[in-house]
């Protein structure tokens, strides 16, 4: 509610409070209607590396995130990994939040500046996979992706396969340990072959 009514902050950092959907939209939907509001992210959008390794960054966080990583025109390196923008476990029970990944595919469609992005381990699964394929295929300064030990799969590893075709621009892609079949690792193989510049 202090946000909320608050027409001088112009920075405040959210990460990490395990919001639930309806409060995360709310933070947005105030960040819409208050110009002065630059960050919910606690960023000044000059960065040009964001470290995010292993903190515990979830859906909430990936929304947060991605519409600011839209905008920073000097960032060139983002670290995500060892999070669950993908996903988190209630017991033994896996609950999969593919807004995340589409969230962060979002933004890697709309910025221009990136060429390294590590989203090993965060949980991405099958939906992660075909979430990231428009972005990559879009983006036209990335040069390094790392999505190993996501659980793709072979519907994951396809999907994935077709964006990376179409991209002028990756030279690298980690995608070790993610439950790939022959049909998908030969799919992600032809994507590439070709490339002079690809890097196996």
């Amino acid at each position: 509610e202090a946000l909320s009514i608050s027409t001088s902050l112009t920075s405040v950092s959210l990460l990490c409070n395990e919001f639930d959907m309806e409060a995360t939209t709310m933070f947005l939907k105030v960040k819409e209607k208050h110009p002065k509001l630059k960050t919910l992210c606690g960023l000044t959008h000059d960065e040009t590396e964001l470290n995010y390794f292993n903190q515990h960054l979830g859906l909430a966080d990936a929304m947060l995130l991605a519409p600011e990583l839209s905008v920073m025109t000097s960032l060139t390196q983002v670290d995500l990994s060892n999070n669950e923008i993908g996903g988190h476990w209630e017991g033994q029970k896996f609950i999969a939040k593919p807004e995340g990944p589409k969230a962060i595919a979002h933004a890697l469609g709309i910025n221009t500046s990136l060429t390294v992005l590590h989203l090993r381990d965060n949980r991405l699964g099958p939906d992660g996979g075909k979430a990231l394929a428009p972005g990559l295929a879009a983006h036209t300064s990335l040069t390094k992706l790392d999505i190993s030990q996501n659980n793709l799969g072979p519907t994951g590893g396809k999907e994935l396969a077709v964006g990376l075709a179409i991209s002028a621009s990756l030279t690298h892609l980690g995608v070790r340990n993610n439950n790939l079949d022959e049909k998908s690792k030969a799919l992600l193989k032809n994507a590439v072959k070709g490339k002079r510049r690809f890097k196996r």
